[in-house]
């Protein structure tokens, strides 16, 4: 019989990614048979744990902490949607988003309680080089010369596209695992992908990271996390101080080079549009639902904590926050790359983006373990669980 380990995880990973760059390449074509590659992927990774769970191996010390923070945010959401739905007699559209969020977990869960031992090196590097292949197969008609129209006021760039995400999480992860080749060579791909605050994390992360490794503390300071926690969850107020009509005319007048919503490339008008029409407490996934009918002209909100505000309510938007914020609160590194991506949703949105947050969690993972061997000199039980294989 088959038996599950490492190894067998490690082929079903590649197998699942060859599926996904398969389907990018066909322009998203095969949305339905990259998702069942990655099903797969998440099917195999648990047998051992489902072999432990139904008592057919012996008890393994698995590592729950994170799944059940995620789960948390799906039992909460589903709750207030439910809700809203008996409540408002609206239709749910809140499956979709619910397996966006918990199966990156889900798939991540699995992996590292099987490849339990060493760094998670080889799911990052597979997932970064398929998807330097998909950017050069999608701009293969850009000349390298167009470089220079690339333009930071306007946020422009000729090969401008969301593989940017996945570029700067490679990037990242390279940085913090010292791998300089790879760090690099994510850095110039970042570059050219160009959304702005992936840009300007990446320079100002090379040109001060530095602080990080001479103090030498991982560590998540409390009263640093539980501020960066309030923040996220008191957000709404915040962007509703940054659509107002007040704060457009003050930035017009401050910087004269520059026009606000042009600089906002328009997504503060999408805001503005559904606060005028009131979609607050419909459930998970109605304001992209209202979008589609709407034909509008960008038919996903750019703002995804304002959506989960409005959609979930201040609970959801709290039990969110918190529970992302958790998943990251035993090391730094891994607390600021998911804070850029709160960052990133507070005016834009990632939270669909069901294989980048698989390569977050998986790349949370692969540094606690990398500082985990640094200050154990070695790689324990910390850095994984010890499972039977599974017949």
């Amino acid at each position: 019989m088959l038996k599950i380990n490492s190894t067998t995880v490690k082929i079903a990973y590649a197998i699942f990614i060859l599926a996904w760059l398969a389907g990018n390449l066909m322009d998203n074509a095969g949305d339905d048979f990259k998702y069942v590659f990655m099903l797969a992927a998440v099917f195999v990774s648990l047998m051992p744990i489902i072999n432990v769970w139904t008592g057919n191996a012996s008890y393994s010390d698995i590592k729950y902490y994170n799944l059940f923070q995620i789960l948390l945010v799906v039992v909460v959401f589903s709750i207030v949607s439910v809700g809203a739905m008996l409540v408002n007699g609206f239709q749910m559209h809140m499956f979709k988003d619910l397996f966006y969020i918990f199966f990156p977990m889900l798939l991540c869960f699995g992996i590292i309680n099987v490849d339990k031992d060493g760094s998670l090196d080889y799911y990052i590097d597979l997932a970064f080089f398929s998807y330097v292949i998909y950017f050069i197969y999608g701009f293969r008609a850009n000349s390298i010369t167009l470089i220079t129209t690339i333009s930071f006021a306007e946020s422009y760039s000729p090969w401008e596209s969301g593989m940017a995400d996945v570029f700067f999480i490679a990037f990242y992860y390279y940085y913090v695992r010292n791998k300089k080749i790879r760090c690099g060579l994510a850095f110039i791909f970042n570059f050219l992908s160009f959304k702005r605050i992936h840009v300007v994390f990446s320079i100002g992360f090379l040109l001060f990271g530095w602080v990080f490794r001479v103090f030498k503390k991982t560590d998540v300071n409390k009263v640093y996390l539980n501020c960066v926690k309030v923040f996220f969850m008191l957000s709404p107020i915040v962007i509703n101080f940054l659509v107002s009509d007040e704060f457009a005319q003050w930035f017009n007048k401050t910087f004269t080079d520059l026009d606000y919503a042009s600089f906002t490339m328009g997504r503060f008008d999408q805001i503005i549009a559904i606060l005028n029409y009131d979609m607050s407490t419909r459930g998970l996934g109605v304001i992209n639902y209202y979008l589609e009918e709407q034909n509008a002209f960008v038919k996903i909100m750019h703002c995804d904590l304002l959506r989960v505000y409005l959609e979930t309510t201040i609970i959801g938007l709290v039990v969110f926050v918190n529970s992302y914020m958790n998943v990251t609160k035993k090391n730094i590194y891994s607390n600021i790359l998911v804070v850029f991506f709160f960052v990133v949703m507070f005016s834009s949105t990632c939270i669909q983006n069901i294989f980048y947050w698989f390569l977050i969690f998986m790349s949370c993972e692969g540094m606690e373990r990398t500082f985990d061997v640094r200050s154990e000199d070695g790689v324990g039980d910390s850095a994984g669980v010890q499972l039977q294989e599974c017949n």
